[in-house]
């Protein structure tokens, strides 16, 4: 297989290998009238090399406007919220992480 290598312009010559990643997920979508919107459910394996990672995540999105996340990566809790009007959405997740000291992220994304 392909393999990546990126080498900074450094001192000491630090190089970086990419790494092979194998993904299998599944999702199941439905719209709910109930609940006046869509429920999104998704299941992931990762593969690296990395023991086998499991990602499991929920999705509520109301009337395409509000999108409400909750998540499990990586033996921790995510949770997310997202606002979408016409062209563009702002994102907000929170991610339980031992290895991070920022487990917030944001982020704002355009549709054309």
């Amino acid at each position: 297989m392909l393999r990546n290598s990126i080498t900074y312009n450094s001192e000491n010559g630090y190089a970086d290998d990419g790494e092979r990643v194998l993904q299998l997920g599944i999702a199941y979508f439905q719209s709910s009238d109930l609940l006046r919107g869509d429920i999104e459910i998704a299941v992931d394996i990762l593969k690296t090399q990395r023991p086998l990672q499991q990602r499991v995540g929920l999705e509520y999105t109301f009337k395409q406007v509000l999108h409400l996340r909750l998540g499990y990566l990586d033996g921790g809790l995510t949770t997310g919220v997202g606002l979408r009007h016409k062209f563009f959405m702002v994102d907000y997740a929170f991610r339980q992480h031992a290895f991070s000291n920022t487990p917030y992220r944001v982020a704002l994304s355009f549709f054309f």
